[in-house]
């Protein structure tokens, strides 16, 4: 059984796989401990992590949140928390291992029109179950690969998997290519969604040690207080609850091989001397341990952030600064390559295509609406439009595919408030149009109040729309309330 500190780890570790559910979503959803400190991220703007909280006001609201309702949340399956105007909240579910010991929360935000009340409270348990179900056994760490959908101790990809002729990118590969026949450290800098753990694996996989295990940790998805017993193991009687024989962590599981640090630049201050210490030494100490043990690994590095600016702050140790950073690889974001995009698109659509399939070659409409974004989630932002793209129209999808697979997404041209704007006025104008302009019957296919469609409607020029409102009040004219007029989606 997973009980205390073991469970949050454990859901930590898994809640990377929910964060790739979410990813190009409004959802915004929060991992936290018993404290009410969030221990992962996922959505908004703020993307997956533990240390982004500034970049939205969603986060902001979470954190006034939780602590607050700790006590409350322990004898409840959800809770709901209203934060803001118009409904918004937070639906926030206890984290229990299956003897009914809270060991966290999870959070999900309710927004107007993106997460009403009740599916956020829905979303909230359904989470709280599937993390408190990760496997990771009674102070037992669960597999240090697993700690993201696709990581195992075995590199997958290869140079050939790696797509793309602009110059920025072709001096990349260049410089990965040259990595892979020396042994030393390499950074690589880019934005999320650039790929930087396939030019990892492909430098393990051409180096000569691509025939040892290539262990993959994320070091922002893990816990503060478990990132030291994961990378360098833990002994017999370390804490309360350790494997009787011990654990081995990262290093030593990666030893032969390569270990892929993942968002080095969340680990924290104090921890990174550790980390300094063991690329020195190569040798690691078990956490509750003396005795070094040797270990032989080659390190790639990853983030997302500049480090030398991270030092220049104190973020970030200047010395382990130049340990990681002796092959230095900057991956280009996908808006500074657009000429790739066809040739992404094209192998997409073909790993997309069923076998035996021949998918078409992506038209000229079609290259003019993915050139004119700005992909802020990079090469994984487009792979996902081109899966939905084949989700709505098989092989072969045709330009409407793609433009509904696109959406008004924050990456869709110059001005991405007015494209949203337009795409949720068609969208509720369609709506009208199908109930030939009955608030009601529109208001109960959107699963959102009456009221809450009159301020959508007043609020994207469509009030004057004329056409029936059904049984009950014009609520929008005589501002009445009545007892089945709540504030916020259902």
């Amino acid at each position: 059984m997973v009980r205390g500190g073991d469970l949050l780890g454990a859901a930590a570790r898994g809640f990377a796989q929910l964060a790739e559910v979410v990813w190009g979503t409004p959802v915004v959803i929060v991992l936290a401990d018993r404290r009410g400190r969030v221990v992962c991220q996922a959505g908004g703007e703020g993307g997956v992590g533990t240390r982004s909280l500034h970049l939205d006001p969603a986060w902001e609201s979470v954190v006034r949140v939780l602590p607050r309702v700790l006590g409350e949340v322990e004898n409840r399956t959800a809770l709901w928390v209203e934060v803001g105007p118009e409904g918004a909240g937070w639906a926030v579910a206890a984290l229990r291992d299956p003897g009914g010991e809270v060991a966290g929360v999870v959070g999900v935000q309710g927004r107007d029109g993106v997460t009403g009340r009740a599916t956020a409270m829905c979303l909230a348990g359904i989470a709280a179950r599937a993390l408190a179900a990760v496997p990771g056994g009674a102070g037992a760490a669960a597999p240090v690969a697993a700690t993201r959908p696709g990581r195992g101790a075995a590199a997958r990809y290869t140079f050939d998997d790696l797509v793309g002729r602009s110059p920025a990118f072709l001096r990349a590969v260049g410089l990965a290519r040259a990595a892979s026949r020396v042994e030393a450290n390499v950074l690589l800098e880019g934005e999320s969604g650039t790929g930087k753990e396939l030019f990892a694996q492909a430098i393990h996989r051409a180096s000569r040690r691509g025939g040892g295990p290539f262990v993959a940790i994320n070091c922002a998805a893990i816990p503060r207080e478990l990132i030291a017993s994961e990378l360098f193991g833990y002994a017999a009687g370390a804490f309360t609850g350790a494997r009787p024989g011990g654990n081995p962590g990262a290093f030593e599981a990666a030893s032969g091989g390569t270990l892929f640090l993942d968002e080095v630049g969340e680990m924290p201050v104090d921890l990174q001397a550790a980390l300094l210490r063991v690329l020195e030494e190569r040798a690691v100490v078990r956490v509750g341990s003396r005795t070094p043990v040797p270990v032989d690994v080659r390190v790639i590095a990853a983030t997302n952030r500049n480090l030398e600016q991270e030092v220049r702050r104190g973020r970030f140790r200047l010395d382990l600064f130049f340990r990681l950073n002796v092959i230095h690889i900057v991956l280009p974001p996908l808006r500074e390559r657009r000429e790739d995009i066809p040739l992404l698109v094209r192998h997409f659509l073909a790993g997309f295509a069923p076998p035996g399939a021949l998918p078409s070659e992506p038209g000229p409409e079609v290259a003019a609406a993915l050139a004119a974004r700005d992909w802020p989630g990079n090469v994984r932002e487009l792979r996902n439009v081109v899966e939905r793209a084949v989700l709505l129209g098989g092989p072969n999808p045709s330009p409407d595919d793609f433009r509904l697979a696109l959406g008004a997404g924050p990456g869709a041209g110059p001005s991405p408030e007015a494209g949203q704007r337009e795409s949720e006025r068609e969208r509720l104008r369609a709506v009208l149009e199908a109930t030939g302009g009955n608030r009601v019957r529109a208001a109960a296919l959107l699963g959102i109040a009456r009221s809450t469609l009159y301020r959508r409607m007043s609020r994207l020029g469509l009030a004057g729309e004329a056409g029936p409102r059904g049984p009950g009040v014009d609520f929008a004219a005589r501002r009445v309330r009545r007892p089945d007029d709540v504030t916020g989606g259902r």
